[in-house]
């Protein structure tokens, strides 16, 4: 009922302008897809519905029709949702502004002191399994974080404290850094990249198919253009 509920929203909307519901992760909003957002709004006329999930929902959610697309953070086979990698980020360490560290390994960090996007018992919440397989690797998975929260605008508010640390994405990391006093480093051994993938309903509706093929082609262009040879696309 969702699905034929969506729809009809979208068939009710054909005449006027193009109609997108779009299910993401919150990470990829403020410092990764936003600005495309506004453009698409501004310049080419959409009417877009944006709602953040967790990132084990957004392939329901596609696969039900009640999202014309999807964003998420890991690739997993689920019914009629075909999922294409369009964009990788390199993962950094972030720190408060003032610290001294140079060079650092992942396993000297203190577990105690972390800010962690994530969960300690979902591998798909935060940035994903191919992360929480590295994570555990070099941090002690029994460890107990300073603050765990499932998404990375949870987390901002503590980047005014004195003594922490977390890993990010560098885009958001770059945008972050002009708004709170913090310091970026590269770890090595480096976290896998954070990938982002599109998800799209194998079968969608002649209206929304439509609409999907113009987001796509104009989201491919803004990559281009923003990111250059960082993005990758399907």
């Amino acid at each position: 009922m969702l699905s034929l509920w969506n729809e009809a929203e979208n068939l009710s909307r054909a005449p006027e302008t193009p109609y997108l519901s779009i299910a993401t992760v919150d990470s990829f909003l403020d410092y990764n897809l936003t600005p495309f957002y506004r453009e698409l709004i501004s310049s080419h006329g959409f009417s877009l519905d944006i709602k953040c999930y967790p990132a084990h929902m957004i392939y329901s959610l596609v696969s039900g029709k009640q999202a014309d697309l999807g964003f998420a953070l890991y690739h997993t086979k689920y019914p009629h949702v075909d999922a294409v990698p369009i964009m990788e980020d390199e993962m950094v360490l972030v720190l408060p502004a003032g610290s001294e560290a140079a060079a650092v390994h992942p396993s000297d960090l203190p577990p105690q002191k972390e800010l962690l996007t994530g969960s300690l018992f979902n591998s798909n919440t935060g940035w994903g399994p191919e992360f929480k397989l590295w994570h555990d690797q070099y941090i002690a998975p029994t460890a107990r974080p300073l603050v765990t929260a499932s998404s990375i605008s949870i987390l901002t508010g503590f980047l005014e404290a004195k003594d922490y640390w977390t890993i990010m994405p560098a885009t958001t990391a770059r945008g972050l850094q002009k708004q709170y006093p913090i310091r970026i480093l590269p770890l090595w051994p480096a976290p896998p990249k954070r990938t982002l993938y599109m998800l799209t309903h194998q079968s969608p509706s002649r209206q929304s198919a439509e609409n999907r093929s113009l987001f796509i082609k104009l989201l491919q262009d803004w990559l281009n253009t923003t990111f250059g040879a960082s993005s990758e696309h399907g």
